[in-house]
């Protein structure tokens, strides 16, 4: 059945040039956010999810960029638009940090307000940090205020 279905969508897909989506004038800016090697030096320890389930084929190259969702509002419209990159979020191979490291700990910080759902993600992330070997996890009371 799920065969059927991705036949059926390839069939439905029309491949296209760069140049139609892409009008003249278009631009792609890559945002380069900062990066902890320009801080601290990089521990460079594999990741202890490599040997796990987790691990199957899903970390992330550190060069890989998404790419804003093209758009167009009409075919009429013919002016470029801007587009923008960012480096792909994800596990990688390699850590910063090594989460087995003495007195290593980790802190999740909010901004408060109602979030649906937040609980859900930092409960996730609290798992997902012991599941490295972190041992100790601090939540921040107040958010940004401390």
């Amino acid at each position: 059945p799920n065969e059927d279905r991705s036949s059926l969508l390839r069939g439905l897909s029309t491949p296209l040039a760069m140049e139609d989506v892409l009008r003249p004038g278009t631009e792609i800016k890559r945002h380069q956010c900062a990066n902890l090697s320009d801080t601290f030096t990089s521990k460079n320890v594999e990741n202890p999810l490599s040997s796990t389930v987790y691990a199957a084929g899903s970390f992330i190259r550190g060069d890989v960029w998404c790419t804003q969702t093209f758009q167009r509002h009409s075919a009429e419209e013919t002016s470029g638009r801007s587009y923008m990159q960012f480096l792909r979020a994800g596990a990688r191979q390699m850590l910063h940090f090594d989460p087995r490291e003495p007195g290593m700990c980790a802190a999740i910080v909010t901004c408060g307000g109602l979030c649906p759902g937040l609980n859900a993600v930092i409960r996730e992330l609290a798992k997902m940090l012991f599941a490295y070997g972190v041992k100790t996890v601090y939540g921040i009371i107040g958010g940004y205020l401390g």
